[in-house]
């Protein structure tokens, strides 16, 4: 049964290990792999995601003492436990990936789960063995988007290699009208986006692309800015009365080989103000 990821109000969130490729010996796909702590400590959070698929597990951890073999009778401090498995993890993920210490195995276990197996030798006659049941993480197709970004980033894209669109206002904009642009910059981008007169972006290449706009409205009695692909509404600011400052980040797929949007100014209020701004970057081929 594929698990459904918890609210993030439940999660320890201090990631103190985030390997972008780590290798095991029973699987031919490399994964990313994610350790989170609590103040340091337990809860521990262990995420692994396959490189290839995008499938992702995770496994929550309080105590230790749960993930020992049940005639095991050693006790190992918890911050031993995680020294030994940020070590052993961040082993595999370098060239040698080998430690006299610490070992980790990554199997295949029932209804699409996987078990990971560290073996830590803390003394000559001390080896402690530790099991983590890795649960399957329900995923979204924005997952899949988030995880293809990640991909994109550890290539390290230089400057040069960036392609976008930056826009700004110059006046304001007032309540169900379309924010008219003044272009700012077209960074290598006159075969993949245009800049169509002063409202519409023009995306020719099918692919991933990320847009953010950023403006200030005092009042919009509900949605601030919406982005309008194609003349239907696909994102929207939260609905909110007193909105100052107004951020508005999406990720859009092109399949076609032109596709149109704008942002619209969205129902009654004071106008945007002037100096709203949008990026437009184009990520890569979605596949």
């Amino acid at each position: 049964m594929t698990k459904r990821a918890r609210a993030d109000s439940e999660m320890p969130k201090d990631v103190v290990l985030n390997l972008a490729k780590v290798c095991f010996a029973s699987h031919e796909d490399p994964f990313r792999v994610k350790m989170a702590l609590t103040e340091g400590d337990l809860p521990m959070r262990l995420w692994l995601e396959d490189k290839k698929s995008k499938l992702q597990w995770e496994c929550n951890v309080k105590d230790f003492q749960d993930r020992k073999p049940k005639d095991a009778n050693y006790e190992v401090p918890a911050k031993a436990v995680i020294e030994g498995l940020e070590g052993a993890l961040s082993a595999l993920a370098s060239s040698n990936g080998k430690t006299d210490k610490y070992t980790v195995e990554l199997k295949s276990s029932k209804h699409g789960h996987l078990e990971l197996v560290a073996k830590f030798r803390f003394f000559p006659s001390l080896e402690a063995v530790y099991s983590f049941d890795l649960a399957p993480v329900h995923i979204e197709k924005i997952d899949i988007l988030e995880a293809k970004l990640r991909d994109l980033e550890e290539v390290g894209q230089s400057p040069k290699k960036i392609i976008g669109l930056q826009a700004r206002t110059i006046v304001g904009t007032p309540g169900g009208n379309f924010v008219h642009w003044e272009l700012v910059s077209l960074n290598k981008s006159h075969q993949v986006m245009d800049l169509d007169g002063d409202t519409t972006v023009v995306l020719y290449t099918p692919g991933l692309y990320e847009i953010q706009v950023t403006g200030t409205r005092i009042w919009s009695g509900g949605y601030c800015l919406t982005i309008v692909v194609d003349d239907k509404q696909v994102a929207s600011t939260p609905i909110q009365e007193n909105s100052y400052c107004n951020s508005l980040s999406h990720l859009l797929v092109t399949t076609g080989e032109m596709t149109k949007f704008k942002v619209l100014c969205h129902g009654v209020g004071h106008p945007l103000s002037p100096g709203a701004t949008m990026t437009v970057l184009y990520i890569g081929k979605f596949n």
